[in-house]
């Protein structure tokens, strides 16, 4: 039986990449902008989870269980689910409030088929398998893809984006084990370090491990968001030694001991909620070379 147990030790994880990735040749597929999930099919049940702890069932989603049943055969299958044109959020806002007519699942690969285990098999073979076996429909739909060279990647990539998708996903044409590589679009905007994180961390060791960062409006610092990845231990606790040692400490509440806003970061995100916040924030970098005043701006940039 499904649970997210199950799908976070099954699931295959693709490695984000920035730059080129190794000689070869790959398969491609669009990056889609929703929520991942392992579909079980078997007799007269499917059960649907993804890896945040949430397993749906036929009453969850009544009209997308009702087509997945008319499209798949009994196996296990991977799927994004999507609503086109939109984002993840807008998945979790339909998922939430069982509006499921305009969801679509979109699946790009198969690791179970009638009882027969074809993570072994190339892709290729598998993408083979569920063009012959998978009936699309309103609700179901199979990944589009292509074969291409790593000199490729960097084009395929940028009519992806133009497409409106998140990114590519290229995969090498090996076992459902083999590696998998995502490039995805991004933002990037400066914000100013204003408090860290009161963390097991931080009370312990005086390490900051996720800093609250926030720009200038003309007359006062606004918080923005937390940010904890893209930095390294080092650094990090040499950035509290910093602060502590300087006499930079503000003050502290339950939650944050802030600081003076003198330390610029550069923030990379994949994009802005319509509530403002940033969704997948990590530190690309630290500013030495931008006053904490010039961050007046919270638009991102490419």
């Amino acid at each position: 039986m499904l649970s997210y147990e199950v799908v976070r030790r099954l699931c295959n994880k693709p490695v984000r990449v920035e730059g080129p990735v190794p000689p070869g040749r790959y398969v491609a597929e669009p990056k889609y902008d929703g929520e991942r999930e392992l579909v079980e099919v078997g007799e007269g049940a499917i059960v649907m989870a993804n890896r945040y702890a949430s397993v749906y069932e036929r009453s969850d989603l009544p009209r997308l269980f009702a087509l997945m049943e008319r499209a798949l055969p009994p196996g296990l299958f991977d799927a994004e689910l999507v609503v086109p044109g939109g984002s993840v959020y807008d998945v979790m806002r339909a998922v939430r409030n069982g509006e499921d007519g305009g969801l679509v699942l979109m699946v790009f690969d198969v690791l179970f088929l009638d009882g027969w285990d074809v993570r072994a098999l190339p892709l290729s073979e598998r993408k083979a398998l569920l063009e012959r076996e998978v009936e699309e429909n309103a609700g179901v739909r199979l990944v589009p893809y292509g074969y291409i060279s790593h000199r490729e990647v960097g084009a395929v990539f940028e009519e992806c984006v133009r497409r409106g998708f998140e990114g590519v996903v290229v995969k090498t044409d090996g076992p459902y084990s083999a590696r998998w590589y995502k490039l995805k679009k991004a933002e990037t905007v400066d914000l100013v370090v204003l408090g860290f994180r009161k963390t097991k961390e931080w009370e312990e060791d005086r390490i900051p491990m996720s800093f609250l960062v926030g720009y200038y409006d003309g007359s006062k610092y606004v918080p923005v968001c937390y940010v904890s990845s893209g930095l390294s231990w080092s650094t990090k606790e040499a950035i509290g030694r910093f602060f502590l040692e300087k006499g930079l400490v503000r003050g502290e509440d339950r939650e944050v001991v802030y600081v003076e806003p003198l330390l610029v970061l550069e923030i990379e995100f994949q994009e802005r909620s319509k509530e403002g916040k940033l969704r997948h924030p990590r530190i690309k970098r630290i500013r030495w070379d931008k006053a904490p005043e010039e961050c007046r701006s919270f638009r991102g940039r490419r």
